[in-house]
């Protein structure tokens, strides 16, 4: 993103800072459900068979 020469400055450092918040985010949310046991690694395998509907 930061490379592209059209962009100016502040925003292609906006962008990268926006990217490390989200990442961020998504490991804090990550560490959070699965050590609340909210999202099971065999919830993914049931839903990866197609079945989404029990619990």
């Amino acid at each position: 993103m930061a490379t592209i020469q059209k962009l100016p400055v502040g925003l292609a450092q906006f962008l990268r800072a926006l990217r490390l918040i989200i990442f961020g985010l998504l490991i804090v949310l990550g560490k959070s459900f699965f050590s609340q046991k909210l999202v099971t690694p065999e919830l993914f395998k049931r839903w990866k068979n197609g079945d989404r509907h029990s619990v």
